[in-house]
């Protein structure tokens, strides 16, 4: 009853819903609506010209909503009192038409129904897997939570499991970060790189994007960032943040900060000081940039009273997500690591950080207009001695590492299909070699998604192993 009347009173000035995008996300906003109100219009913009069959069966009994669909399904949004973007819809949209006078987002509407519960984690990289262990650790602790937003959970669909001491653990893209005019109480910023500059008109758009998840927190609120991050520190200046700020990754020999000294985690807050005893060495993460992620999830987890036993014991048994630095496999004494997440070269640099065994690495795929020159540096003076490039994307890369003298004792090849990429990186490896797909490029030139790219990678493995 308390939410029905919340969405009544949030939704009472707005008899015209128009819902922008038609995905799961448009879906759930859809689904939500109408199970609180029956009676707004509403109409359903997409640009793809036919709905599924789960779409379709979602309206077509309902004769308050229609459809406005393909090229001109910008015409649903005429006159309607309010608009409610998904996060995939980029704001170029609106070139062509009037920007909605009330535009928000089902994350918008989210944070203003439950700001006070919500830990918001957002990073061009590691979010997933910071609000995946900080999730676990509140399980592990016995505390009531919940795991919403980017990891593909929409928030709208656990509104039933949502009490008044539930914790939300919000994983935040940019997208979905981007039209906000609320922060949550409390919020992560792991990281800046560039990514997405298909999406912004710069990079600069992209940065103060992630940067609302703390804009508009408030005096007693807490925005934890990693400082050392020079995008991150780039970004902040001139901005007034309220919120009570502490630092993140290294010893400012003061209070407000997080670090480690050695394994042991130090955090110090407002007079709090804590130490969680060798956490780092008990943690299943590889690499220096997941230590980071351990350290935002615990020292979350621990400024919420859990204690530094109960944490250590959650970060032991929590295990990585898929497609990042995964162990896929071996074959003739070869090992096989899926890093198909890495989208950017920070984090393929980090990924080769982590396997400094790597032997053969395949890199590329869709190209977003992200500078590689770092990464080539990096990889010209790596042990790595095979490498496979695919995809616009690695056209680039492939062009840049024959331009330097680092390359001349490698091998770098290129191939048009990421099943020939594949062969030619097995071929470049022998007995004890490690095998790395961690591409540095999304995956849209040829896979639906990363996830897609990297299950192909898994299944090119087995196939090996079954052709012995």
């Amino acid at each position: 009853m308390v939410l029905k009347e919340a969405f009544n009173h949030h939704f009472k000035n707005f008899p015209t819903i128009a819902i922008l995008g038609f995905g799961q996300e448009g879906q759930s906003t859809y689904r939500t609506i109408r199970s609180y109100l029956p009676d707004p219009t509403i109409h359903i913009c997409d640009r793809n010209p036919d709905l599924n069959k789960h779409q379709s069966d979602l309206v077509s009994d309902d004769p308050m909503a229609t459809c406005f669909l393909g090229p001109d399904y910008l015409d649903g949004l005429t006159g309607m009192d309010l608009v409610i973007k998904s996060p995939g819809i980029p704001f170029n949209v609106f070139d062509t038409i009037n920007m909605p006078a009330n535009l928000t987002s089902q994350t918008e509407l989210f944070v203003t129904l439950f700001r006070e519960q919500i830990i918001g984690i957002t990073g061009t990289k590691g979010k997933s897997t910071t609000a995946s262990l900080l999730y676990h650790i509140y399980q592990q602790a016995g505390i009531p939570s919940v795991l919403v937003g980017n990891i593909g959970i929409p928030p709208f669909d656990i509104l039933s499991r949502i009490a008044d001491n539930t914790r939300i653990i919000y994983e935040m893209s940019s997208h979905q970060l981007e039209n906000i005019r609320i922060s949550p109480h409390k919020s992560v910023l792991l990281n800046i790189y560039q990514e997405h500059l298909d999406h912004y008109p710069t990079f600069n758009h992209y940065k103060q994007a992630k940067l609302n998840i703390a804009r508009y927190q408030k005096i007693k609120d807490i925005f934890i960032f990693n400082s050392s991050n020079h995008h991150i520190k780039q970004a902040l200046r001139g901005i007034n943040h309220k919120a009570h700020k502490v630092l993140l990754g290294q010893n400012y020999a003061k209070n407000d900060c997080i670090y480690y000294q050695g394994d042991d985690l130090i955090i110090s807050f407002t007079g709090l000081h804590g130490i969680i005893k060798e956490l780092a060495g008990r943690s299943p993460l590889r690499g220096p940039h997941n230590l980071l992620n351990l350290a935002a999830s615990a020292s979350v987890a621990w400024l919420d009273g859990i204690d530094a036993k109960t944490i250590c014991q959650a970060v032991e048994c929590f295990k990585s997500l898929p497609h990042r630095l995964e162990y896929a496999g071996s074959y003739m004494g070869v090992t096989f690591y899926n890093d198909s997440i890495s989208t950017i070269p920070e984090s393929t640099i980090a990924a080769i950080e982590s396997l400094p065994q790597t032997k053969a690495i395949i890199l590329g795929g869709f190209d977003r207009g992200v500078d590689y020159q770092h990464l080539i540096d990096y990889v010209g003076i790596s042990p790595i001695q095979t490498l496979i490039f695919t995809g616009k994307a690695g056209e680039r890369m492939f062009t840049l590492a024959r331009q330097q003298a680092a390359y001349k004792n490698k091998q770098c090849l290129f191939a048009e299909r990421f099943d020939d990429a594949f062969s030619l990186a097995v071929a470049g490896c022998t007995s004890g070699d490690i095998c790395l797909l961690s591409p540095a490029a999304a995956s849209y030139d040829a896979f639906k998604d990363f996830r897609e790219r990297g299950d192909r990678f898994k299944q090119l493995i087995h196939d090996l192993n079954r052709s012995i």
